[in-house]
């Protein structure tokens, strides 16, 4: 039985690092689209400020996004460790 608790233990610990490596991955992508953005905005001079506001708060909310998601996926991995524990 214990055997069996190990190998577990391992899937969720796999499991647990290849999701919070793909979140960092998204992060990663959505840093390097920030700039991207950035640098085109200060480059096009005809969009108004309203439009750079919107892609600002796009951003931040992208942002917040994938953290709140990397958060809820460390709790419920968290979770899971507590009850095979």
């Amino acid at each position: 039985m214990n055997n069996a608790k190990e190998v577990f233990k391992q899937m969720i610990d796999f499991n647990k690092g290849s999701m919070l490596n793909m979140c960092q991955s998204i992060s990663l992508i959505q840093q390097q689209t920030e700039n991207f953005t950035n640098t085109m905005l200060e480059q096009t001079t005809w969009l108004p400020g309203s439009g750079r506001d919107m892609i600002s708060e796009w951003s931040k909310a992208s942002k917040k996004g994938i953290e709140s998601f990397k958060k809820s996926i460390e709790i419920s991995y968290d979770k899971i460790e507590d009850m095979i524990s």
